[in-house]
């Protein structure tokens, strides 16, 4: 009766450790009770379980249950389903699905909570597929999914961009009798958000009002992004006022989206609002990207430059975006030494470089046709365990094109083709552009036999810079046959459709 009552107490003990997030307190005592020979049982476990689930720590869940069955307890629906949402956070899928398995294989039927975890787990993690396939089994079997359920799935539809599911789920709810909730609708809206589907995150803002739920920040955020990315920024300026109206207080994202939905045409708006966003506190250096982007698409290449050397000012540090937007901003003013230099400070600043911030380096290089700069970013971009791409080469071999070195060119597009990678329309035109000046018009000719090869159709470019090779070339022949090529070529074109 002593050790029975000793149990009792280290398991409220263990439950209210786990209560205050505590648990290094509730593995502390569990630990003591197997030391002191203190009966352990599936409370105790449960408990210590559910503890480590709360505090994020899912290493020690799966110890503590490792431990229960080597003291031989058997675990039951509740200790199952705290194993596995201590999987959830982390997004730890495969074993949560183990998990699932193994309690049927032992005849423990999983419960709502079990599958609810499993499907958050998946959502985390972006399985989606997964995650339909176990709201699936849950209304297939004797159990009935919650609101929990649905929100989990529409959130995994969400992470992997399916945003019609994401609907379907949402409109299906009523036929379960279960009324969506304002997490399931900011999920759907954040769906049509990735996908750019304003109309549609609009319309499921007015679903949210007609169902009588109040939007949250979020709600507006989700909407806004969705706005941004098809350009709509009219209604991305409505939408941060009626969070403004609604007596909340906008967010940097809400600024950042409403930044990033400008365009070209509206970089006075763009800075105008980033000017609100400081006044307002609510400034992050995404925001900051934000309008470096859009005064980069704008040819405003200088006030995206000074927008970087401004972030210190604003108690903001730079981040990989800001460093991105200002390389891309050097590149449009050919900008060659101050590219190098900004991806200097970005290594200087213990940011990872990208694949997209060489790219634009090596480009920055053309107008001034600096190949041994480009030559060098493109080593550089290769030993830092980047993989480069069709834009790295094309922009490579147009800067020999511009430097006039067709021998580098030809070796760059020999390295293209060792990585495996497909040359495109313009990287064939760059490398045709290389041909051009000392009249390489043999090396041009084999470019048209590979292009005919890849299935790339030339253009009036390709021809162009052929024709001009094989004319300093002196190949006459060879200019003939790419005239009549080039003849045939326009006289498809200008047949009417049939």
């Amino acid at each position: 009766m002593h050790l029975a009552m000793e149990t009792v107490t280290c398991n409220r003990a263990i439950s209210l450790a786990g209560r205050r997030m505590d648990w290094l307190q509730a593995l502390g005592t569990v630990s003591e009770m197997r030391t002191k020979e203190v009966r352990c049982d599936v409370i105790t476990f449960s408990s210590l379980l559910s503890a480590c689930e709360k505090a994020s720590h899912w290493k020690q869940a799966m110890l503590a249950f490792s431990w229960m069955i080597d003291s031989e307890i058997e675990p039951n629906v509740v200790t199952y389903s705290a194993a596995i949402k201590a999987l959830e956070k982390p997004g730890h899928w495969t074993i949560a699905l183990e998990f699932l398995a193994f309690m049927r294989r032992v005849k423990i039927e999983p419960n709502t909570i079990t599958y609810n975890s499993t499907i958050s787990a998946c959502e985390k993690a972006g399985e989606w597929l997964q995650a339909l396939s176990l709201l699936t089994s849950l209304q297939g079997g004797r159990l009935e999914a919650n609101v929990i359920s649905f929100s989990a799935a529409v959130s995994a539809c969400e992470k992997g961009g399916q945003w019609q599911r994401a609907l379907l789920l949402l409109m299906s709810m009523p036929n379960q009798n279960l009324r969506s909730d304002a997490i399931c609708f900011n999920a759907a809206i954040s769906a049509c958000e990735k996908c750019g589907q304003w109309q549609q995150a609009m319309l499921l803002l007015q679903s949210l009002h007609d169902a009588e739920l109040e939007p949250t920040v979020n709600t507006f955020n989700a909407a806004i992004g969705a706005c941004a990315r098809s350009g709509e920024w009219q209604r991305a300026m409505l939408l941060l006022l009626k969070i403004e109206e609604s007596g909340r207080r906008p967010t940097a994202y809400s600024f950042g989206s409403a930044i990033a939905s400008c365009g070209r045409g509206c970089w006075p708006l763009a800075l105008w609002l980033l000017g609100r966003a400081a006044a307002a506190a609510s400034l992050d250096a995404v925001a900051v990207a934000a309008a470096q982007s859009v005064l980069v698409d704008a040819g405003r290449w200088r006030a995206a430059l000074d927008l970087l050397t401004d972030l210190p000012t604003l108690s903001l540090a730079p981040t990989v975006s800001n460093f991105n937007a200002a390389i891309s901003a050097s590149e449009k003013a050919g900008l060659w030494q101050l590219s190098i230099n900004l991806l200097a400070a970005m290594a200087s600043s213990r940011l990872p470089r990208s694949l997209e911030a060489f790219n634009a380096a090596i480009s920055s290089c053309e107008r001034e046709g600096q190949w041994v700069a480009a030559s060098l970013l493109l080593s550089e971009l290769q030993g830092r365990m980047l993989l480069p791409d069709v834009i790295s080469f094309t922009s490579m071999l147009t800067v020999c094109a511009t430097a006039g070195r067709w021998c580098q060119a030809l070796q760059h597009w020999q390295s293209m083709e060792a990585h495996g990678i497909r040359p495109n329309l313009l990287a064939f035109n760059a490398c045709l552009g290389a041909c051009v000046f000392p009249g390489r018009w043999q090396e041009a000719l084999s470019l048209f036999e590979q292009m005919a090869e890849a299935e790339v159709r030339a253009n009036l470019v390709s021809y162009s810079d052929a024709l001009a090779a094989s004319a300093r070339g002196v190949a006459a022949g060879c200019a003939r046959s790419l005239l009549d090529t080039l003849d045939r070529e326009l006289q498809t074109q200008l047949q009417p459709p049939k």
